[in-house]
């Protein structure tokens, strides 16, 4: 049975890193014939990882290996794998702590030039990115990455009342160009949280 959904509110997406050794590879192209390790494998970070792969054509070149979080640092180390990904929010207590892991130093591997060639119809799930400058130890400089929103959604035949309190409590902004069609609840609760410009004063007349 078909469910039709509709989106409540975008919440703060979960950046692709690809965190690699900061003397091992200094690209995403680079990876083409080496192991890339994935923490927690899952359809959002394995559809997220493939998208860029495929941005720089080494979708087929690199090898997908599941490897426990906590040996992440163990595998960069010793050139098991050319990077290690993870899908979280910024700052990622797992980044940081490869960041500082000893023995390592890491960079992040830009994605933008990929980003740039994913079709536009997967871009409300893959979405563009930048992690500041500064965020990671080592990291001194922002890095473009891929970001996967994470959406808050109801029925669609979800009460208009109830979407938008739901979405009015959450005070998520709501994206333009969302996988799933907004709930025009949510949109009314959204308009009403945009200040109103106030009309402009006059000077009163002497």
């Amino acid at each position: 049975m078909k469910v039709e959904l509709r989106t409540l509110a975008v919440l703060e997406p979960a950046v692709l890193h690809l965190v690699a050794p900061r003397d091992g590879v200094s690209g995403v192209p680079e990876l083409a014939g080496k192991n890339l390790g994935i923490g927690f494998p899952g359809k959002r970070v394995t559809l997220a990882v493939r998208r860029v792969l495929a941005g720089f054509g080494i979708e087929q070149q690199v090898r997908l290996a599941a490897i426990p979080v906590d040996s992440a640092a163990v595998a960069l180390r010793e050139r098991s794998v050319g990077a290690f990904a993870w899908l979280d929010a910024f700052p990622s207590e797992i980044v940081s702590g490869l960041a500082r892991a000893p023995s390592l130093g890491i960079r992040l591997l830009d994605q933008g030039a990929a980003l740039e060639k994913i079709p536009a119809e997967h871009r409300p799930i893959c979405q563009r990115a930048v992690v500041p400058a500064g965020t990671y130890p080592g990291v001194p400089a922002p890095v473009t990455v891929a970001a996967v929103p994470h959406l808050v959604v109801g029925l669609a035949r979800l009460e208009d009342e109830v979407a938008h309190n739901i979405a009015w409590a959450l005070e998520a902004p709501l994206a333009a160009d969302t996988a799933i069609p907004v709930h025009p609840g949510a949109s009314r609760a959204r308009a009403e949280a945009v200040p109103k410009a106030e009309p402009a004063r006059h000077a009163a007349p002497h």
